[in-house]
This record gives C-alpha cells, sequence and structure tokens, in this order.
C-alpha cells in the first residue's frame, strides 16, 4: 500500500506589528511560515511581529492568494476597534465625534 499523504491545507494568517498600519493577511500552511512571509511584506525580522493569528474569515480566498477588495471590509471592524484600544465600534465612534466636536450620537 503506496497512500500519498495529502498536502498541507494552506490558510489564511493576520500577522500584525505594534504599529496598525503594519498588518497583512499572508496565506500559509502554519504560523511560523505566515509569520516568516508577514515579517518579509512589512519589512521587520520575525521577532518584529507582534501577533500571527488565523484570520478563518480569509480561508475562501486562500486558493486566489489574495483577497478582493471588497472582501472582508466590516467582517472584522469590532476586531479592528479593538485592535487600536476601543472596546467596540461604537466606542471608536463616540471618541472620533468627541474629538472632531460633535454631537456623540444624533438624534433622529
Amino acid at each position: 500500500m503506496n497512500a500519498e499523504k495529502a498536502p498541507p491545507k494552506v490558510l489564511a494568517y493576520s500577522v500584525e506589528t505594534n504599529d496598525p498600519e503594519e498588518s497583512t493577511i499572508q496565506f500559509a500552511t502554519s504560523n511560523a511560515a505566515a509569520r516568516r512571509q508577514g515579517a518579509d511584506e512589512i519589512s521587520t525580522d520575525f521577532s518584529g511581529i507582534v501577533y500571527c493569528r488565523r484570520a478563518h474569515w480569509a480561508d475562501p480566498y486562500a486558493d486566489q492568494r489574495f483577497i478582493p477588495a471588497k472582501a472582508g471590509a466590516w467582517d472584522s471592524i469590532t476586531e479592528r476597534a479593538k485592535q487600536i484600544g476601543y472596546t467596540s465600534p461604537r466606542d471608536a465612534l463616540a471618541d472620533l465625534c468627541r474629538r472632531m466636536g460633535q454631537p456623540v450620537f444624533a438624534e433622529f
């Protein structure tokens, strides 16, 4: 019996540094591979990567190896708000309104 092993499945990973502008989605077969690829893309070293987490929402695009512009734009808004220090998107919006001198929430 000469059964061949299936190749490892390519999955999506979110690779980030402390700077929210420096983040990328990488498609790889392991966390370590994604971290390495992300470090190369962001132009930092392996230890400069703070987070390398699974990005399940991007898995459907693994075969394409890129994410269409409209895909996931609002899928992770709560996660993104938390990454920049807010507890929810609503808190982020309220803070922005305060900074701009606008009413926090308009009444209709």
